[in-house]
């Protein structure tokens, strides 16, 4: 140890330590507790009533499909469609890929992300794939406008 530290206060041992000795044996201040049955019982406690959160509901836009023409229930598993402002649902966007390319058993159409599908052959001697032709649905920038519209429209 440095004689610096040596005569920095903070490193010296007052007494005051986890192992100085104080509280062991002779001189114990610590008071006993009164076990008597005499002794006042403990205070109950208040119940604490639980109000839970307020939590806004959200309301989604309700729009039709563009290919069937049933309302999408949940937009966050639309599409966009065609025109401008339209939607689809997902399950109708591959059955139209699936009529446009003429996919026929054992090939099928797969989602590959951001708005692209993809008609895909499966290997028949290991889980491989390869894919036949990718099909665009949605460009980035349509998608970045359609996630603003959304995000609007939610109450």
């Amino acid at each position: 140890m440095s004689d610096d530290r040596r005569k920095n206060s903070r490193f010296e041992n007052k007494g005051r330590g986890k192992h100085s000795g104080a509280g062991k044996g002779k001189g114990n201040s610590r008071k006993k507790k009164d076990v008597s049955p005499a002794a006042p019982e403990k205070r109950k406690r208040r119940p604490v009533e639980f109000v839970p959160p307020y939590i806004p509901r959200i309301v989604e836009p309700l729009v039709k499909c563009e290919i069937c023409g049933e309302t999408i229930q949940n937009i966050s598993e639309a599409l966009l469609g065609c025109g401008e402002g339209a939607f689809v649902h997902f399950d109708c966007a591959i059955n139209k890929i699936r009529q446009d390319e003429h996919v026929e058993p054992p090939m099928k159409v797969s989602y590959i992300g951001r708005g692209t599908f993809a008609v895909i052959r499966p290997h028949e001697e290991d889980k491989g794939f390869d894919i036949i032709n990718r099909v665009v649905w949605e460009a980035p920038d349509r998608f970045q406008a359609m996630k603003n519209y959304v995000a609007e429209t939610k109450k």
